[in-house]
């Protein structure tokens, strides 16, 4: 197949995108990347990158298009979301390349489908929208908007039109579907639940050291949308006390996390590391004993599976976890879990029987998440499914 991947974030921006490109790439298909020119949420455009419009790297041919560069701010991303949606449209009018079948690898917002649905109409091909994020759903998650306001029932239409012109969508959890046909009302497109598999980076070994006792380890944003604000509590709580919890990450709520650990007293049970490079994110887990996930159930996205619960799944780790919807039912599905409510008291309960286990049981229950992710969840298991979608439409 003559494929054409549209993705606003590439290489050198580290994406998954970036393996299931090569990947279709080492099947035998050629490939063509469309995507923006990088900036990392730096605010500019990386050096190198300025007037560069087309590349070839590990056999993929990239073309960039301008884009305003991301900061940290909303103009800035509502500014790098216009102009890619403008100019990635602008390339699929004038370029005369052909292709078999379009792929876009969409997050949040949804005119990223738009150049995609735009080749489709151009030139008579099928295309293929992996959605990542789904709007408005994500707009409400992530407070940008209220149900029912302008901005929103704007939204709801604009997504409703765009997804229903493509050939099909590819979600990354089976409770997307239900979102697509009861409160987005597409009855019928065709959806293929794919898993929205992390990138795991390879880098040097060098575990970290941790206290003697029984370590357990949070990977994610410190927001809202992860439990976090019952930890001191529950920490507190806890009888033994030589059991340890890591916080990889930051957001908003590291400061008033913070604040909680230190009128707790716990601040050497409790420990804020911050961001870590994304290579040295396996170093903090191999000397860990279990993996802490969680993460609210507002929203469709609260039930979906997510690409952190993933990740930890692949360190062969048990993972004690505040989840509800379809990472529940796989949680279940390996007996890998410690699997709690919402609640001090039920996470008191799970820190404590995770802490009081058995080395065999611990080792069991990481191996058979990690023998899960490399059955449905490994890189190679994804491209294949990937790659057979496509294949599909193009007969």
């Amino acid at each position: 197949m003559k494929i054409l991947i549209i993705t606003r974030s590439y290489y050198p921006e580290k994406t998954i995108v970036n393996k299931i490109a090569e990947g279709l790439f080492k099947r035998g298909h050629n490939v063509t990347v469309l995507t923006a020119k990088p900036s990392f949420a730096l605010g500019y455009i990386l050096p190198g990158y300025q007037n560069m419009s087309y590349e070839l790297s590990n056999g993929i041919r990239i073309h960039r298009v301008d884009v305003f560069p991301r900061r940290n701010s909303r103009h800035s991303l509502v500014m790098n979301d216009y102009t890619f949606y403008k100019n990635a449209r602008k390339w699929v009018k004038k370029t005369k390349e052909k292709f078999d079948v379009v792929y876009t690898y969409c997050y949040s917002p949804v005119s990223n489908i738009s150049a995609g649905n735009l080749y489709k109409k151009l030139h008579k091909v099928p295309h293929i929208a992996h959605v990542v994020e789904f709007s408005p759903d994500d707009a409400l998650n992530r407070r940008f908007t209220f149900k029912y306001s302008p901005n929103y029932l704007f939204l709801y239409f604009y997504s409703r039109h765009t997804y229903r012109k493509t050939d099909g969508l590819i979600i990354p959890s089976p409770v997307y579907e239900e979102y697509v046909r009861k409160v987005l009302k597409i009855k019928k497109l065709s959806m293929t639940y794919i898993p929205h598999t992390p990138l795991i980076e390879e880098g040097i070994v060098n575990p970290y050291i941790y206290k003697k006792g029984f370590n357990i380890v949070f990977y994610g944003d410190v927001d809202k949308t992860h439990i976090l604000s019952i930890l001191p509590e529950a920490m507190n709580k806890v009888a033994r006390k030589d059991i340890y919890f890591h916080i990889i990450g930051k957001g908003k709520f590291s400061k008033d996390l913070l604040e909680q650990i230190n009128n707790n007293h716990l601040d050497e049970r409790i420990i804020l590391h911050g961001d870590k490079p994304l290579a040295d994110i396996p170093n903090c887990f191999t000397n860990a004993d279990a993996c802490y996930y969680s993460l609210t159930n507002k929203g469709y996205k609260g039930r979906a599976i997510d690409d952190k619960l993933i990740f930890m799944m692949s360190q062969k780790k048990p993972i004690i976890a505040v989840i509800e919807g379809d990472g529940e039912e796989v949680l279940k599905e390996t007996g890998g879990g410690y699997i709690l409510k919402d609640n001090v008291d039920d996470l008191v309960f799970a820190i404590s029987k995770a802490a009081s286990a058995s080395k065999k049981e611990i080792e069991t229950k990481g191996n058979n998440n990690y023998e899960y992710f490399l059955k449905h969840y490994q890189i190679n298991v994804v491209v294949g499914e990937i790659e057979s979608v496509l294949l599909k439409k193009c007969l």
